[in-house]
């Protein structure tokens, strides 16, 4: 299954975004997501996702000028199967983990082309359900790096724009799913 691109409201029309051949384009970045490994199809309730899911930032057009990857994050969402439900949030409990990471420069290790990627370790589902992972790209203002440096936090005010999501296959949490290793 193809991952679905999604604007910062949501909307899968809305920004001009665009899917190509699984690649995730947005009319508000340069930039692309791509998910480079998905979630298990099914999990038990309370066990980590594995393989950990990663995507990769690459560049939507010739001769695009370097990033400040400090500017750039990457957020994990939990999602109804349809994609329609923001799940988690608001709910605190329903997904755990490693919800935020910073864009890395991709080492030789990697073997992949791209500009950065994200990797989202230990992450849980705690109740039984289809749900999907939403990922999206977050661009940070000059001088906001981590919310630790900010007085009171990220705030909708601070000028943090998201500027396009994917959108992982859905994911089986069941008490019958394989034990993972």
């Amino acid at each position: 299954m193809t991952p679905t691109v999604n604007g910062p409201s949501g909307s899968a029309t809305e920004a001009s975004a665009i899917e190509d051949a699984g690649r995730v384009r947005s009319a508000l970045s340069p930039y692309q997501m791509h998910i480079i490994r998905e979630p298990p199809i099914e999990v038990r309730p309370g066990n980590t996702l594995i393989p950990p899911v990663r995507v990769a930032l690459r560049t939507q057009e010739t001769g695009a000028r370097a990033i400040d990857l400090n500017s750039y994050w990457a957020s994990v969402s939990l999602i109804s199967a349809d994609g329609l439900v923001a799940l988690a949030p608001p709910s605190t409990t329903l997904l755990s983990g490693s919800l935020v990471d910073s864009i890395r420069e991709p080492g030789s290790a990697e073997n992949e082309s791209g500009i950065g990627y994200a990797l989202f370790q230990n992450l849980v589902i705690n109740q039984p359900g289809n749900f999907r992972l939403r990922i999206s790209l977050l661009r940070m203002p000059s001088g906001i790096s981590d919310a630790g440096n900010t007085a009171g936090g990220l705030l909708p005010s601070s000028g943090v724009l998201n500027t396009g999501s994917v959108t992982t296959r859905v994911i089986h949490v069941h008490r019958d799913a394989p034990m993972t290793a």
